[in-house]
């Protein structure tokens, strides 16, 4: 398993069920292989556990890390 991916993996306990240390030992396998049908799909699998875990969680994170600090916001008359 790729060791961000593994590293990653333990950032955000919440997080931690959208991770598939499996799929992704078997993109290497897969690239190791040489067989273009079996990385493709591979990959593709890591893909849809990725697009999970960003449709859950990418608003809420982008919200708190890149979003300012409304609190002292004035609107003008």
């Amino acid at each position: 398993m790729s060791y961000e991916y593994k590293n990653s993996s333990k950032m955000v306990p919440e997080w931690r069920r959208y991770y598939d240390p499996l799929a992704v030992d078997d993109v290497g396998k897969a690239l190791e292989s040489g067989d273009k049908n079996q990385v493709l799909a591979s990959m593709d699998t890591v893909f849809q556990t990725c697009a999970k875990c960003h449709v859950a969680t990418k608003t809420k994170v982008f919200a708190k890390y890149n979003w300012k600090d409304l609190r002292d916001v004035k609107m003008k008359k």
